[in-house]
């Protein structure tokens, strides 16, 4: 496992890492995410598959944030909502990067 970086996602703290050769039970994933219950400064860790594309991994890594979302807000969302946020969510950067880049930089303002 290697660490990236760590996120903010409302109230929880993500740990983001990544690990090569992720398996389930189909002999395939690309991440996931799940509470950390013990006591650590995390709330919540996502692993990503290291052999990823970057665009996979960036999708990945956008899917895995909303179940955070999801789960730590009580949402209710779903696998079919993720996947469609996901998607919509992931072809909306793709297609307006200036724009979307833009309104990142302007959030991220004090």
């Amino acid at each position: 496992m290697k660490f990236l970086f760590r996120l903010r996602l409302g109230a929880a703290t993500v740990r983001v890492e990544e690990e090569r050769d992720l398996k389930d039970q189909n002999n395939e994933v690309h991440g996931y995410s799940e509470e950390l219950k013990d006591v650590s400064r995390d709330d919540w860790l996502i692993r990503l598959e290291s052999q990823l594309h970057p665009r996979a991994k960036a999708l990945t890594l956008l899917h895995e944030m909303l179940h955070v979302i999801d789960d730590s807000n009580g949402l209710g969302l779903g696998e079919s909502k993720i996947r469609k946020l996901e998607q919509a969510l992931g072809q909306a950067f793709r297609d307006n990067p200036i724009h979307l880049g833009q309104m990142v930089r302007d959030l991220a303002r004090e």
